[in-house]
């Protein structure tokens, strides 16, 4: 009876072993791979047309981060200008020469940024895109309360 509980024991051990070791062969990660970051391309904005002094200003965005699961997100860089603020998408993607990629296609819907606006009149989003003059362009109304 023992013998059994021994062999059991065993082969259970050995089962939980080889199963580990498949595991981690799957995620052996590639040393040549890195992260290169790019300029997201922005299709739409949504803001409001109209907002009190003081007041959050939430600006949402739209289109594709990427060709595949490899992109994602990385960061909004933001630069305050008289009555306005210029903003850039920034991506990040994996590459290399083992890299493979799930085939989804990751997208912004409706990624939100919030500024603080505290001037009266009308402020300008500009989201610069890649290539030249690429520039979307959103226009809010600043109210005094």
């Amino acid at each position: 009876m023992k013998t059994k509980q021994y062999l059991s024991i065993l082969t259970s051990f050995g089962l939980l072993s080889g199963l580990i070791l498949l595991l981690n062969s799957c995620h052996q990660k590639d040393p040549l791979a890195f992260n290169e970051e790019y300029l997201i391309h922005v299709d739409s904005i949504a803001m409001p047309a109209q907002l009190v002094s003081g007041q959050t200003l939430s600006v949402a965005f739209y289109g594709m981060i990427g060709p595949d699961g490899c992109s994602a997100f990385s960061r909004f860089i933001v630069e305050q200008k008289p009555m306005g603020f210029r903003l850039k998408l920034v991506g990040k993607r994996r590459v290399g020469p083992e890299v493979v990629c799930p085939m989804n296609v990751p997208m912004l819907d409706g990624k939100t940024l919030d500024l603080m606006v505290s001037d009266t009149g009308k402020i300008t989003v500009e989201v610069i895109n890649p290539g030249i003059d690429q520039v979307l362009t959103g226009i809010t109304e600043i109210v005094t309360p």
